[in-house]
């Protein structure tokens, strides 16, 4: 009988270590990528504002690698210096914003996927059609 709850008590304690460990994982990414030590006023709530922040560009960087097959669960670090740190242009031409970007070793994943083939109008600005060129 002492096995069974032996058995049943280490389960949830290590369940229990994983979850803390993805925690703190995830809070050294951040504090690594998104300097989320260095915050920018000792004011509380400007610290609030800066960890919020924090977290919402964190999901946006999430969002953006789950359209990208096998980089699903990549850090944001290396989404960034894969496919965000890239130099292009940004030209709007009559209703349209054209983002030209550089080809690199990466851009054939994000070419090939159909996100980032197709327009799209942006509501917020009198529906302008955003496209993706790689020159």
């Amino acid at each position: 009988m002492s096995l069974i709850i032996l058995t049943f008590l280490s389960k949830n304690v290590f369940e229990l270590y994983a979850r803390r460990w993805r925690i703190e994982n995830k809070i050294a990414e951040l504090v690594k990528f998104f300097s989320l030590n260095a915050l920018s006023s000792p004011i509380v709530i400007r610290i609030y504002m800066d960890v919020m922040l924090t977290m919402v560009a964190d999901i946006c960087y999430r969002l953006f690698a789950r359209d990208i097959c096998k980089f699903e669960d990549t850090t944001p670090q290396t989404i960034f210096s894969k496919f965000i740190n890239v130099t292009g242009n940004v030209e709007i031409v009559d209703n349209e914003i054209i983002v030209q970007l550089r080809k690199n070793a990466h851009a054939p994943i994000l070419i090939s996927n159909p996100v980032f083939r197709k327009s799209y109008e942006i509501p917020w600005l009198n529906n302008m059609k955003l496209k993706y060129v790689w020159v």
